[in-house]
């Protein structure tokens, strides 16, 4: 489960000697959806090809059409339901892998429970691409 998310940080008066001193806020850590960005996903290889986006609560192989012979692993950093938001590779070429499990084509791996530790990896061939895959969680779920 996610942690809640922090309390605002009261104002602090800024060091000065000037009695007009305006507070200003101290930096907080920016929660997603009541969870940290680094709550979720992590890029263990492949961070020139593959992202993290939306605050970290999505990966993806990237912008536009894939490339050839691509290659990055993430690992899963807490237990997440997985919610395909766009899936379209060369079936059976370019193939993600959850859990052991290869998913390419239409076979999509929406709604696989992943758990801490486990890898995500992506793989493609030498020659069709496609759009690729966008995979996010729900913090919430």
């Amino acid at each position: 489960s996610c942690y809640p998310t922090p309390a605002p940080t009261a104002p602090t008066a800024a060091p000065t000697a000037s009695p007009t001193a305006t507070p200003t806020a101290q930096p907080t850590r920016v929660p997603t959806g009541g969870c940290f960005a680094s709550d979720f996903f992590s890029i263990v290889s492949g961070a020139g090809t593959c992202v993290t986006s939306e605050r970290a609560t999505c990966i993806s192989d990237g912008p536009g059409l894939y490339g050839n012979n691509e290659r990055c692993t993430f690992r899963v950093l807490k237990t997440i339901p997985l919610e395909v938001r766009e899936f379209a590779t060369e079936s059976s070429h370019d193939l993600l892998t959850v859990r052991g499990v290869s998913y390419g084509g239409p076979t999509n791996p929406n709604g696989v429970i992943v758990n801490p530790g486990d890898l995500i990896t992506w793989r493609t061939d030498g020659s069709v691409t496609n759009v690729g895959w966008t995979i996010c969680i729900d913090p919430y779920a």
